[in-house]
């Protein structure tokens, strides 16, 4: 995460892990995602996952049938902060791509698309 990124995050009361759960939970907000799977992507611990979601950011179910499992879920609440600080960073690197020239700024923007392509396929392999 870029300093700017980081600066705006800290503004907003969560740490920098609460927002990297935040993220991983919009980003994918079209299913609720296990404690395991939410664990593993972050690099915490299932009870760590547990401890920076109190935050009233998300919310957990447990698994019909296998109370063992539980899925997470961001709230109303945590997914409007997650636009609100996504928007932020996104104006905020808007005026850093200001500085360069246009051709610089048209070749940071295409490395940056196919940067999203790679990781959107890396993903799609992963799953």
């Amino acid at each position: 995460m870029h300093p700017i990124d980081r600066e705006t995050v800290g503004c907003h009361d969560i740490t920098l892990t609460q927002w990297s759960l935040l993220s991983a939970l919009c980003e994918e907000s079209a299913k609720a995602l296990t404690m395991g799977y939410l664990a593993g992507k972050l690099g915490l611990t299932p009870s760590g996952v547990t401890r920076w979601s109190n935050a009233g950011l998300s919310r957990g179910e447990q698994k019909p049938g296998d109370r063992q499992v539980c899925y997470l879920e961001p709230t109303t609440q945590g997914f409007s902060l997650w636009e609100e600080i996504r928007c932020e960073c996104a104006e905020r690197e808007g005026k850093l791509i200001e500085h360069l020239s246009k051709e610089e700024s048209e070749n940071f923007v295409a490395a940056l698309e196919e940067l999203a392509r790679a990781a959107s396929t890396e993903s799609k392999v992963e799953n």
